[in-house]
């Protein structure tokens, strides 16, 4: 019996044994496209309701960026603070870090600048005191930060005054990123275009 079913095996190979390589092939292709843009989303959307896709479609490269401190950014409330801290949510051709998508332009936030904004939200709590919008960006973080799992490991080398050591501030450290270069290419380009001209856009 195990040799009349080996017998097959060994001949030359069937329709059947061609179409499984062809579709083990195909079948790499496409995971190896899903790996390198991070979605394969071919669905068509009305953009009404919850029926619109989960992010934007823009395809995001690994890149390297090593924290460190900065003399910019700061909590203080001086002029030069505060336009630091609005410049990379407001540069954009529409003042303000939206997309529209969508046959009738529908009007999005992206959320990687809901994040910046909550920051500096979070920021001016700290100098005027927190208010019930201040709440809501703290726990938005808070969430934004678990979904993101950064795994990156930060060396333990702050020291107390006895030279024990008590934790880390993560300067120095390598992390792997998306590239958040290309999110600003494309709201811009996107703002340019015909549906930021639309009159039906909604939102």
């Amino acid at each position: 019996m195990l040799r009349r079913l080996l017998r097959p095996l060994s001949g030359p190979p069937t329709i059947t044994w061609i179409i499984l390589a062809i579709s083990v092939a195909f079948n790499a292709l496409t995971l190896t496209r899903i790996t390198k843009t991070g979605f394969y989303d071919k669905k068509q959307y009305s953009y009404i309701g919850d029926d619109y896709p989960r992010e934007l479609p823009v395809q995001l490269d690994s890149v390297a960026m090593t924290f460190e401190n900065s003399d910019h950014y700061k909590i203080t409330e001086f002029f030069d603070t505060w336009t630091e801290w609005q410049t990379p949510t407001q540069a954009f051709p529409q003042g303000r870090p939206a997309v529209r998508l969508g046959p009738t332009g529908r009007e999005f936030n992206v959320s990687m600048f809901t994040q910046l904004q909550c920051i500096d939200t979070l920021r001016q709590a700290l100098i005027y005191g927190p208010d019930a919008h201040s709440g809501k960006c703290l726990n938005y973080i808070r969430q934004a930060v678990l979904c993101g799992s950064d795994t990156t490991i930060d060396a333990m080398d702050a020291k107390d005054e006895n030279g024990n050591v008590v934790g880390t501030d993560g300067v120095g450290s390598t992390h792997v990123c998306r590239d958040w270069s290309r999110v600003y290419e494309y709201v811009k380009e996107n703002q340019k275009g015909m549906l930021w001209d639309l009159r039906t856009a909604t939102k």
